[in-house]
């Protein structure tokens, strides 16, 4: 089928194209979430490892963990136990 005289083939391609807008990824994003996100999930990962090193070193938190997982058939302790 040939093209309409006049018709540009590519008028599409520069809408989902980055150079047309002259946007990277995270020009897009507010500075307060350029912050935000690291920092929480610097803070999650340190929770992480605190609540690890708690399971690790006492024994009421995993006497508290086995108590839940029986409990609730299981089910909190297979997704909340370490």
């Amino acid at each position: 089928m040939p093209a309409l005289e006049g018709s540009n083939l590519d008028a599409s391609a520069k809408f989902t194209s980055r150079e047309y807008y002259d946007l990277s990824m995270l020009e897009s994003v507010p500075r307060f979430a350029k912050i935000a996100i690291p920092l929480l999930t610097i803070l999650n990962l340190l929770l992480l490892v605190w609540i690890y090193e708690e399971y690790l070193h006492n024994r009421f938190l995993r006497i508290y963990d086995r108590f839940l997982g029986n409990r609730l058939d299981g089910s909190v302790h297979e997704t909340g136990g370490l």
